[in-house]
């Protein structure tokens, strides 16, 4: 059985000109995926090293549009999603509706 991993996430939306951050709502969505997870023993002059290695890959997506001005954004509880700090969202990328 694959290591489970745990994260929690928010959209936002926050204004190109000012900055302003809308959150999505108050209550956080919950993911739970398979990792992979592995060790690495090596030998490399006199010392041995172990690298510990979990990865996940997710993808989330929304049909969520926004008023001109906007981009939407989402953060989360793990540093990939910025640890809840609203300057290292990740901005969505995606096509604009005309």
């Amino acid at each position: 059985m694959h290591p489970m991993a745990r994260f929690e996430w928010v959209w936002l939306k926050i204004h190109l000109k000012t900055k302003k951050v809308v959150w999505e709502r108050p209550v956080k969505r919950n993911g739970i995926v398979g990792c992979f997870s592995g060790v690495l023993h090596s030998v490399w002059g006199e010392h041995e090293e172990v690298f510990l290695q979990s990865a996940a890959h997710v993808d989330v997506t929304t049909h969520k549009k926004v008023e001109e001005g906007y981009v939407l954004a989402v953060t989360g509880n793990v540093h990939t999603l910025g640890n809840w700090d609203l300057h290292r969202a990740i901005v969505a990328s995606g096509e604009v509706e005309g």
